[in-house]
């Protein structure tokens, strides 16, 4: 959220992450973090509502499984590691400043 807002704010251009990552790479990479965190865990914690919703595609009771499983395992905050995600962003800082792009 704050990631798009900065990009809004900012009217930066999103495909020019040159332009926009020194001002709101910080949100990005937050951002980031927690997606890849949120999607890893709903294929281990989800696998076999995943596996019944993948062979049967055209069942609406799997997919809803899916949305059950994510729900119940998911309806609340997510934890993630923001100090990686933040070594990541210095990492990405440093390499786009030395580009000349920071």
């Amino acid at each position: 959220r704050e990631f798009q807002q900065c990009l809004k704010t900012n009217r930066f251009d999103h495909l020019n992450m040159q332009s926009w990552y020194p001002k709101c790479g910080r949100y990005y990479e937050l951002e980031e973090a927690c997606r890849q965190n949120l999607l890893m865990s709903i294929d281990v914690k989800c696998s076999s509502e995943l596996s019944g919703a993948a062979s049967r595609p055209d069942s609406q009771q799997h997919v809803q499984a899916v949305g059950v499983c994510v729900n119940r395992n998911f309806g609340r905050a997510l934890q993630f590691d923001k100090d990686a995600a933040e070594q990541t962003y210095s990492r990405r800082s440093r390499f786009m400043g030395s580009m000349g792009g920071v």
